[in-house]
C-alpha cells in the first residue's frame, strides 16, 4: 500500500523520549491532613525537575509535519509500515498510547486508559496544510465508554480551543465534528445532530466527514451497514482543518483508530445545495420559539440558525422572564439574514432583569465543588448607581465543611462593591474585600473592612437577598429575611458590570438564579420579630422588634406605638424603641405594634402580636437515674429547658419549681432538687412548675440497687452472696474479678446471669391504681380501675385483648414506681487462689443512642464495629473512640477491616448517673457500631496510669490489618504505635484525622476532662491543620487552655510539633514556631520538638542523596510503596496524589513514636513509664534501621 504519511521530526521524537525525565506544571492547592477529594487537575511539582505542561507541545507537533507530495491527499496514516510509530500525543498519559495488531496483518493506534488517571486528552495534528475550505477527513475508529467519566472525540478546526485552555477538558469551540459519550454510554452523541453512533470496542466504524465551507456532511458505515447517512451539520468556527482529538474518560475508556486520511473531495461529494445562516441579535439569554424548534441567545444576545435553504420562512417569538415578547419572521432568499430584535422590560420600574443566565434548563452563576464562577452583566444595563435596589434570588445552597467559605459579590467598574460570605460563622454581608484576589484560600473568612451578620445559620433551598445601593448617602443596605444591615461604600463605583463567586474547599453549591434591579421604594418599612409572647408569673417579658428599611437615612428617628381592637386595656404592655414589655398583669389577646419614620408619613409599618396567657411548658430535666445501695448518697436534679407554645425558652424566668419523690423510703428530695438515698428500690422524682394558673410537670425514674459486690477472699475458694445484686434484661453476664491486697489483678472471668442472679419478684413501690383495659378489634372497649397499695406484687397479666397498667392515678396516667426483690437467696463460688479480694459486677449490654441507668462510676467499655464507614463514639458527650474504621482511600497500601471487631477503652468516668452512647463525626449514618458492652472498672484493682495522646491524622489510629509482608508500609499515626515504647502506663490515642486545636479542645480533650486522674500524662500535638481551618491566635489560645487545664488537674503535659515528611521536608513544619512559643509561655509543660527531630532523623540519613533518590526512599514510585510516607504516583512517576507524601507508614510512625517516648524518658517525672528495651527495626532498601529509647537523656 502506498503510505503517504507525515513523520514526526527528530526534535519531536526526542521530546517524547525525554518526557519520562521531565516534571509537569501544577495547580497548587492548600494541604491539610483531613481526607479530602483531589480535583482532576491537582498535581504537585517535583523538586529539581523541569516543569512543562506537555511532553510535546502542539506547536512542536505541527511544525514536525511535512507536506504531502500527492496533490489529492494532504495526510495519510495507516501504521502498517515496519517503522511506524505512535504519532498521537497526550500531555499527561503518553504511555497509554500504543500500536497494536489491527487483525489484518497491520497495526493501529490503541489507547487503553490507565486506571489511576483522571480523564486525559490526546491529539494528532496534521500541521499547517493548505486544505482550503473544501476537504474530506476519513478514519476508522472503535470506542468503549468509561465507567466513571465522559469521553469526547473531535475533528479539530483551524481555530479550535480547549475548555479552560487544557487538553484534558474537551474541545469548547472551533470543531468540525464533535461527539460525546458520558460514563457507561451505549453510543456517541453528535453535537448539532440527533443521530447517535453505537460504542463498543468491537464496533470499528468508518467515518467520513466532507467539509464545504461552514457546512459538514457526516457518513458513518460498518461494512455494508450505514449508521449515519450524509448528516448535515454546521461547522463550529472558521472551518479550516487542524487534526483529531480525543478525551479518554477516567478508568476504563478504550479507543482504537486507524486509516486516517485528509484529502480533497471529489465533485460528487460536494452537494449542490447552498446553505445560509440567520442571525438574530436580541437580549442576552432570550429564548426563541419557532414552529419546529427552540433556540437560546448567548451572553451577547446572539442566536444563529444555520443550514437554511433559499425560500425558507420561519415565524418566531422571542421570550424572556420579565420582558415583553417580540415576534418576527425570517425569510431566506439567496443570502444570510441578520435581524436586530431587542426585548423591552415589562415593568417600567425595573431597570434590569436576568433570570436564566443562558441555559435552556434555567442556568445560574454557581460556586460549587472547588470552582467559582463569574458573569458579565454589561455596564450599559446598570450604569447608574445613584439609587437602585438589586434583588438576588439564590438556590441550591448545601451543607458546609468546617473551615470552608464561599463568597458572592457584585462587581462594578470600580471593583467589588458588596458581597456575601457563607462560612461556619454564618451569613455575612460585606464591603471592602481584603482577602485573596481569587477569594479561594483558607484564611479568606472575614477578610473585609466592613461586615455585618445577616444570619447565624446558613440558608438552604431558595432564598432572596436584597441590596439597596444609595450613592448619595454612600451607603448600601443588605436585607435577608427579617434582617437589614447598612454598610458603607469603600470604592468609587458608577456602574455594575458583573457578578462573581469564590470559595475555599467544599461548601455545597450556591446558585444565583435571578437578578433584578429596580428603583427602590424609599418609604418601605417593615417590622420583624416574634408573633407571640406568653406571660410568665411574677416576671416582665421583653421582646425586641427590628425595623427593616429599603433605604436607611442618616439621622432619621422612629416612633413606636401600641394598639388593640378587642377593647381590652393595654395594662402591663408597653413598647419603647422597639422593645416590647409584657407584665404578668397583661390581658391576653391580639395587639398591634406600629412604627413610623420621621422622613415621611408614608414610611410606616405594623405587626400583629398575640399576648398569651400563663401556659403549660414543655420541660426537660437532668439528674442521676441510678445509685448504689449506700445510705446518704447524694444527687442533684435540675430543669434544663422550659419552652412555651411560642417556642420561647423561659427557664431563667421561672420562680416556682418544686421537686418531690414518690417513694421516700428509697430517696428523699428537697424542693430545690437535692436528693438523698435512704434505701433500695425505685422512686420517681418529679419537678412541678407553677406558672400562674398553669402547672407543668416532668419526671425522672430513679433506681437504688446493689450494682456490685465486694468480698474478702477466704482461701482458694470463696462463696459470695449475690442475692441482692442488680439484674435486668440488659445484663446477660457478670464480671468476676479477683485481686491481691495491693490491687494487682489476679484473674477475671465472665459468668452467665443465671449463675449469679436469684429469682425476682416485682412489687409496687408506692400507692396507686391498677387499670385493666379491654380491647376489641384493636379498639378500647372499656376500663376497670382498682386501688393498689405499696408492696403489691406485679404479675404478667397482659393478653391480646387485655392490657394492665399501674399508674399513680387515672387522671395523671404516670407509671407507678416499682421495685424488684429477690424471691430467695443466691450464692456463687469464686476461685480466689492467690487473691485477697473479689468483686462481682454486671456487664451491661446496650446499643447506640439508648440511655441506660447506671450509677456514677468508672467503666470499661467495649464496642463492636462492623466494616462500615468512619465514626467517633462518645458517652454522655465524652469522647471514647476516635475515627473508628478510618478509610483507606488514596493510601499506597490499604488496611483490611474485618466484618466485626471489638475495641475496648478502660476507666471511662461516668458522673451523670446514666450512660448514653452516641456518635459524632459519623459518616456511617449510625450503622458502624453494632453493640456496646460495659462494666464497672474493678475497685479492687489499681487503676493503670494513662498517657492521653491528642493530635491530628499524623497521630491517629488507622483501623484494620496490613496485607502480609506489607506491615511496615501501611498508613499509621505515631500515636497508634506509641504503646510499644510504654510499659508502665496505658496509651489512650485520641488523635483524630482532620482535627485542629479548637476542635481537639471540643472533642478529644473531653476524654481528659472527664476521665483523667492526677498523675496521668497528656501528649498534645497540634499545628498542622490549624493553618487551614483556623489561625495562629486561636490555635495558641486553644492549646494553652488545654495544657493549663490539664496541668491544673495534676497531669504532666507534653507539647509536640508536627513531624517532618516528604511533603514537609523541613524542621519548621506548619505552625511549629507557634507551638514552640506556647511551650515557652506555658512553663509547666514540656516541649518535644518532633518537627526538628524528625527532620534531623531523615536528613541525617538521606540528606546527602540527590532529590530523586531521597524521594524514592521516602515515597517510592508507582510500583513500590514508600518506606516512610504514603503517596500514589501517576503512570510515569512524574506526579503524586493521594496522601502526597504527608502521612506516615508504620515504619515512620515508629520512628516518631520513639522520639516521643524519648521525650517522656528525658523527663524525670515520666521516665518510669517508658520501655527502654523495645526496638523497632526495618530496612530502607539499603540499610537496617533500628529505633528505640536511649537511656542517655537527650536535649533539644
Amino acid at each position: 500500500m502506498n503510505n503517504k504519511k507525515k513523520l514526526l521530526s527528530i526534535i519531536t521524537a526526542l521530546a517524547i523520549t525525554a518526557s519520562a525525565f521531565t516534571g509537569f506544571a501544577v495547580t497548587a492547592i492548600a494541604e491539610n491532613t483531613d481526607e479530602q477529594p483531589i480535583s482532576a487537575d491537582s498535581e504537585i511539582t517535583l523538586a529539581d525537575e523541569t516543569t512543562s505542561t506537555e511532553a510535546v507541545t502542539e506547536d512542536e507537533q505541527s511544525e514536525a509535519v511535512e507536506l504531502a507530495d500527492d496533490s489529492d491527499v494532504y495526510f495519510e496514516q495507516n501504521y502498517d509500515a515496519a517503522d511506524a510509530s505512535v504519532d498521537w500525543v497526550s500531555p499527561n498519559m503518553q504511555s497509554a498510547i500504543t500500536l497494536v495488531d489491527d487483525g489484518n496483518g497491520g497495526k493501529m493506534v490503541d489507547t487503553t486508559h490507565i486506571a489511576s488517571a483522571n480523564s486525559r486528552g490526546q491529539y494528532l495534528l496534521f500541521g499547517d496544510l493548505a486544505a482550503g475550505s473544501k476537504y474530506v477527513v476519513e478514519f476508522d475508529m472503535a470506542f468503549a465508554a468509561s465507567d466513571s467519566q465522559g469521553s469526547q472525540f473531535a475533528v479539530l478546526g483551524s481555530d479550535y480551543a480547549y475548555k479552560e485552555k487544557n487538553a484534558n477538558y474537551g474541545c469548547e469551540s472551533g470543531y468540525i465534528l464533535k461527539m460525546d459519550a458520558p460514563a457507561n454510554a451505549a453510543s456517541w452523541a453528535i453535537t448539532n445532530s440527533t443521530k447517535t453512533i453505537p460504542t463498543g470496542i468491537e464496533n470499528m466504524y468508518h467515518y467520513k466527514v466532507v467539509v464545504n465551507g461552514t457546512t459538514a456532511y457526516l457518513t458513518v458505515t460498518k461494512g455494508s451497514e450505514t449508521v449515519v447517512d450524509n448528516e448535515i451539520m454546521p461547522v463550529n468556527g472558521a472551518g479550516g482543518i487542524k487534526g483529531l482529538y480525543y478525551v479518554s474518560g477516567r478508568y476504563t475508556a478504550h479507543m482504537q483508530i486507524d486509516n486516517i486520511k485528509l484529502r480533497k473531495p471529489t465533485d460528487s461529494e460536494i452537494p449542490d445545495t447552498t446553505y445560509y445562516t440567520a442571525t438574530i441579535n436580541t437580549t442576552r439569554y432570550a429564548t426563541m420559539v419557532t414552529d419546529d424548534n427552540t433556540y437560546y441567545a448567548d451572553a451577547t444576545g446572539k442566536i444563529e440558525i444555520p443550514l437554511l435553504t433559499s425560500g425558507t420562512e420561519i415565524n418566531y417569538t422571542l421570550k424572556k422572564v420579565g420582558y415583553n415578547d417580540v415576534t418576527g419572521t425570517i425569510s431566506i432568499d439567496s443570502d444570510n439574514v441578520t435581524q436586530d430584535k431587542p426585548l423591552a422590560l415589562k415593568d417600567s420600574d425595573v431597570l434590569f432583569m436576568e433570570s436564566d443566565f443562558g441555559n435552556k434548563d434555567g442556568a445560574y452563576i454557581s460556586a460549587s465543588g472547588s470552582r467559582g464562577d463569574s458573569i458579565s452583566l454589561g455596564s450599559e444595563n446598570l450604569s447608574d448607581l445613584t439609587n437602585i435596589s438589586v434583588d438576588m434570588n439564590f438556590a441550591g445552597f448545601g451543607s458546609y465543611l468546617s473551615g470552608s467559605q464561599k463568597v458572592w459579590y457584585i462587581d462594578t467598574d470600580g471593583g467589588k462593591l458588596v458581597g456575601l460570605q457563607f462560612s461556619a460563622n454564618g451569613l455575612y454581608a460585606w464591603t471592602g474585600w481584603t482577602g485573596s484576589a481569587g477569594m479561594n484560600v483558607y484564611d479568606d473568612t472575614g477578610k473585609y473592612t466592613n461586615g455585618a451578620l445577616l444570619s447565624n445559620d446558613l440558608p438552604s433551598g431558595d432564598f432572596t437577598v436584597n441590596f439597596v445601593v444609595d450613592k448619595n448617602s454612600k451607603a448600601i443596605t443588605v436585607s435577608y429575611n427579617d434582617t437589614s444591615v447598612s454598610l458603607p461604600y469603600t470604592i468609587n463605583a458608577t456602574a455594575v458590570t458583573g457578578l462573581g463567586t469564590g470559595l475555599y474547599r467544599y461548601l455545597g453549591e450556591l446558585q444565583t438564579k435571578e437578578i433584578k434591579a429596580t428603583t427602590p421604594n424609599r418609604d418601605y418599612l417593615a417590622i420583624n420579630g416574634v408573633s407571640g409572647v406568653a406571660k410568665v408569673s411574677g416576671k416582665i417579658i421583653t421582646r425586641e422588634y427590628q425595623k427593616s428599611e429599603t433605604v436607611i437615612n442618616d439621622g432619621e428617628t422612629f416612633t413606636w406605638a401600641l394598639s388593640r381592637k378587642d377593647g381590652k386595656a393595654m395594662t402591663g404592655i408597653t413598647i419603647e424603641n422597639g422593645v416590647l414589655s409584657v407584665a404578668d398583669t397583661a390581658e391576653p389577646g391580639k395587639i398591634t405594634i406600629t412604627c413610623t419614620g420621621s422622613s415621611s408619613a408614608s414610611k410606616t409599618a405594623s405587626k400583629d402580636v398575640v399576648i398569651g396567657d400563663f401556659q403549660s411548658l414543655s420541660l426537660k430535666a437532668d439528674g442521676p437515674q441510678a445509685y448504689t445501695s449506700t445510705d446518704n448518697e447524694k444527687g442533684k436534679y435540675v430543669l434544663t429547658s422550659a419552652v412555651d407554645s411560642f417556642g420561647d425558652e423561659v427557664l431563667s424566668l421561672l420562680s416556682d419549681v418544686k421537686w418531690t419523690s414518690s417513694n421516700t423510703d428509697v430517696a428523699t428530695i428537697t424542693e430545690a432538687g437535692e436528693l438523698t438515698v435512704v434505701g433500695s428500690g425505685s422512686t420517681t422524682v418529679t419537678a412541678t412548675v407553677t406558672n400562674g394558673t398553669a402547672v407543668s410537670k416532668i419526671t425522672i425514674p430513679v433506681t437504688v440497687d446493689t450494682y456490685y459486690i465486694n468480698a474478702d477472699a477466704t482461701g482458694d475458694s470463696t462463696v459470695v452472696d449475690t442475692t441482692k445484686i442488680v439484674s435486668g434484661d440488659n445484663i446477660k453476664k457478670y464480671l468476676v474479678t479477683t485481686a491481691t491486697a495491693d490491687g494487682t489483678l489476679v484473674k477475671q472471668t465472665q459468668v452467665d446471669a443465671a449463675d449469679v442472679v436469684a429469682a425476682r419478684v416485682t412489687k409496687t413501690a408506692e400507692n396507686g391504681v391498677k387499670i385493666i383495659a379491654t380491647y376489641e378489634n384493636g379498639l378500647l372497649k372499656g376500663i376497670v380501675q382498682a386501688d393498689v397499695e405499696k408492696g403489691t406484687e406485679i404479675t404478667a397479666e397482659n393478653t391480646t385483648t387485655t392490657k394492665v397498667f399501674y399508674w399513680t392515678s387515672l387522671a395523671e396516667m404516670n407509671p407507678i414506681a416499682l421495685t424488684t426483690e429477690a424471691a430467695g437467696s443466691k450464692t456463687i463460688t469464686v476461685d480466689t487462689t492467690g487473691a485477697a479480694k473479689v468483686e462481682i459486677a454486671p456487664i451491661f449490654e446496650t446499643s447506640m443512642n439508648t440511655l441506660l441507668a447506671v450509677p456514677s462510676d468508672s467503666y470499661n467499655v467495649t464496642i463492636t464495629a462492623n466494616n462500615g464507614r468512619r465514626t467517633d463514639v462518645y458517652v454522655n458527650d465524652q469522647m471514647m473512640f476516635n475515627n473508628i474504621n478510618q478509610g483507606s482511600d488514596n493510601w499506597t497500601i490499604g488496611r483490611n477491616v474485618a466484618e466485626s471487631t471489638d475495641y475496648t477503652v478502660h476507666d471511662i468516668v461516668v458522673t451523670q448517673g446514666y450512660a448514653k452512647f452516641n456518635y459524632r463525626d459519623d459518616q456511617s449514618s449510625g450503622t458502624t457500631i453494632t453493640n456496646v458492652k460495659f462494666s464497672k472498672s474493678p475497685s479492687i484493682v489499681t487503676r493503670t496510669k494513662k498517657v492521653y495522646v491528642i493530635g491530628d491524622s499524623l497521630v491517629a489510629n488507622y483501623y484494620g490489618t496490613a496485607p502480609e509482608g506489607k506491615e511496615g508500609l501501611v498508613r499509621t499515626g505515631w500515636g497508634q504505635v506509641l504503646q510499644n515504647y510504654i510499659s508502665g502506663a496505658e496509651v489512650v490515642n485520641l488523635g483524630n484525622s482532620g482535627a485542629w486545636a479548637t476542635g481537639m479542645k471540643a472533642d478529644a480533650f473531653t476524654n481528659v476532662l472527664g476521665s483523667a486522674q492526677p498523675g496521668d500524662i497528656m501528649v498534645l500535638e497540634s499545628g498542622y491543620n490549624d493553618k487551614v481551618h483556623s489561625n495562629e491566635a486561636d490555635m495558641k489560645a486553644a492549646v494553652t487552655d488545654m495544657l493549663t487545664t490539664a496541668n491544673d488537674m495534676g497531669l504532666t503535659t507534653f507539647l509536640v510539633t508536627p513531624n517532618a515528611s516528604y511533603h514537609d521536608y523541613e524542621e519548621d513544619v506548619i505552625y511549629s514556631a507557634a507551638i514552640r512559643t506556647v511551650a515557652e509561655e506555658v512553663t509547666s509543660t514540656n516541649l518535644i520538638d518532633l518537627a526538628k527531630k524528625s527532620y534531623a532523623f531523615l536528613n541525617d540519613k538521606y540528606g546527602a542523596l540527590d532529590n530523586a533518590a531521597r524521594r524514592y526512599v521516602l515515597v517510592g514510585d508507582k510500583d513500590n510503596a514508600g518506606i516512610y510516607n504514603n503517596a500514589v504516583w501517576n503512570e510515569d512517576n512524574s506526579k503524586i496524589s493521594g496522601d502526597k507524601g504527608l502521612h506516615s507508614t508504620n515504619n515512620a510512625a515508629n520512628c516518631w513514636a520513639a522520639i516521643i517516648a524519648q521525650g517522656l524518658y528525658d523527663n524525670e517525672a515520666t521516665r518510669n513509664v517508658v520501655d527502654t528495651n523495645y526496638k523497632y527495626t526495618f530496612n530502607d532498601g539499603t540499610n537496617d534501621i533500628s529505633v528505640g529509647v536511649s537511656t542517655s537523656t537527650t536535649t533539644d
